[in-house]
């Protein structure tokens, strides 16, 4: 009994509480894919928007106009003004656009409903255009969703994809959740030994996926690669109290372009077959780590290929013997 209870307690310490946001709308098929994978290994709370609502770099809560910084919201109002429902267990939808649903989800949804939980990651996506390059940066919702984690220290991850025509496909969708789950489980065993954080503090990476699966010939199952960005403009909208009033307030910076002359950008990456992985931080200009876990997941995808080409030439030559 004494052994079961401590093997328990390992599992709840190895496990992500993970809050997870998307730019579509609840009903898409993948928001509740990645949700379902992610939470066989961990705490998942989403928080999703009941409609898709753009654009999504700014903030939109219950019919209300995009909100600016000199908006104020009286605090004793908040639990009431967004319309909300758990639509499956931990899975939120609420009349938001991303940021306004990750603003409430973090600010509301689970200090009333998670009480004590604390979020490791914010996983932002997949949205289904590219977050690559200053100005789509600048207008991508889930892009907006990491540099708010960035400024709330909580580690972020954006994901984002360009427009596949086969979109409603099944198999598409699985190969984004199969990846995605991959690269956080990943993640998260490569943080565990010895580090208390998934990612360096205010920091968040960025991923794009190339165009994938039927839509091109010979990229159905694309590698990592590190990428870099390239400078730009950007904002991140948070909320604050003042005097028993919630203020939106931005944060706003100009980022210098990164030297590392041996990367390609995030909009280079694109026209790869690859998926590109890019470190953003206000303090640190590179992740070692990053490289390292990227290389490690390329080398275990090559040996699951070569194993699973000699597993279908065997079963090949069996049949033409029987």
């Amino acid at each position: 009994m004494k052994l079961l209870s401590i093997l328990l307690c390992l599992d709840l310490v190895a496990s992500l509480n993970i809050l997870i946001t998307n730019e579509q709308a609840i009903d898409t098929p993948i928001v509740r894919k990645l949700h379902r994978v992610l939470s066989k290994s961990h705490k998942v709370v989403s928080v999703v928007p009941k409609r898709k609502i753009t654009p999504g770099n700014s903030i939109y809560i219950n019919g209300s106009p995009f909100l600016s910084p000199t908006d104020t919201i009286a605090s004793e109002s908040i639990p009431d003004f967004p319309e909300y429902e758990e639509v499956e267990r931990d899975v939120w939808s609420l009349d938001a656009n991303v940021l306004g649903s990750v603003l409430f989800g973090l600010d509301f949804i689970l200090p009333t409903k998670y009480p004590g939980l604390e979020i490791d990651l914010i996983i932002a996506g997949p949205r289904t255009e590219p977050s690559a390059g200053p100005f789509a940066n600048l207008l991508s919702g889930v892009f907006s969703v990491m540099r708010f984690g960035m400024l709330r220290n909580i580690p972020t991850v954006a994901i984002s994809s360009i427009p596949d025509l086969y979109a409603d496909d099944p198999k598409v969708d699985d190969l984004y959740v199969e990846y995605c789950s991959s690269f956080i489980n990943a993640l998260h065993e490569m943080a565990s030994v010895g580090n208390d954080r998934i990612l360096p503090k205010f920091s968040g990476l960025n991923i794009n996926f190339p165009l994938i699966g039927m839509d091109r010939y010979g990229c159905d199952r694309p590698l990592w690669q590190e990428t870099k960005e390239v400078g730009g403009y950007a904002q991140s909208p948070s909320i604050i109290e003042v005097d028993g009033k919630y203020r939106i307030v931005n944060a706003y910076s100009i980022r210098d372009q990164k030297d590392k002359n041996s990367l390609f950008s995030e909009l280079s990456s694109l026209d790869t077959c690859h998926v590109g992985v890019t470190f953003y931080s206000d303090y640190e200009d590179s992740w070692s780590e990053l490289s390292r876990l990227l290389s490690q997941m390329n080398r275990d995808f090559k040996r699951r290929k070569t194993l699973l080409t000699q597993s279908a030439e065997l079963k090949l030559v069996n049949q033409i013997h029987a």
